[in-house]
């Protein structure tokens, strides 16, 4: 199924090509990142983002930042780039712009997830500071309340075990 969605983004590209708004553009970016992705194309997905963010780095920042950067790093965490991750993560304050962000109904702290992870990898933080930063991200999100914090760590520890 994931080569099928790829086979239909990839056919798609000469009819995004035609939009004039960012707000598709960088919405197709995303998605198409994340099909790579789910394909098992972290590498192309990590470039196709590397290429995009440097042609329209101003309108990925305005409009849809959060999909864009969701796909994008999780690509880098797919070939475990972190250090790329918090290199970007700090050069375009991605951090202070997920935390205004996760006011908003809907929100997943997915870039919460990656950056603490790639911070525990290179060794920044410790299991136990991860777990409480997971822990504190899942307990205070509106879409996560029904979690206690017993989950939170688990949900925490298995995203580990995965990136390990």
């Amino acid at each position: 199924k994931n080569t099928e969605a790829l086979t239909l983004v990839q056919k798609s590209i000469p009819e995004l090509k035609k939009t004039m708004s960012y707000h598709n553009r960088v919405g197709f970016a995303s998605l198409l990142i994340k099909t790579l992705n789910a394909s098992g194309k972290a590498t192309e997905g990590e470039s196709y983002g590397k290429t995009f963010f440097t042609a329209y780095r101003d309108k990925v920042l305005e409009y849809r930042w959060h999909s864009f950067f969701s796909s994008w790093l999780q690509s880098m965490i797919m070939q475990e780039k972190y250090i790329e991750v918090l290199t970007i993560c700090r050069r375009y304050k991605i951090m202070e712009l997920e935390v205004n962000y996760s006011k908003r109904p809907g929100y997943l702290p997915t870039i919460s997830w990656y950056y603490f992870l790639a911070k525990y990898k290179t060794g920044k933080i410790e299991l136990t500071q991860i777990l409480k930063q997971f822990s504190d991200v899942s307990v205070t999100n509106p879409r996560l309340h029904g979690l206690n914090e017993l989950k939170a760590v688990r949900i925490a520890r298995a995203a580990i075990i995965v990136a390990m």
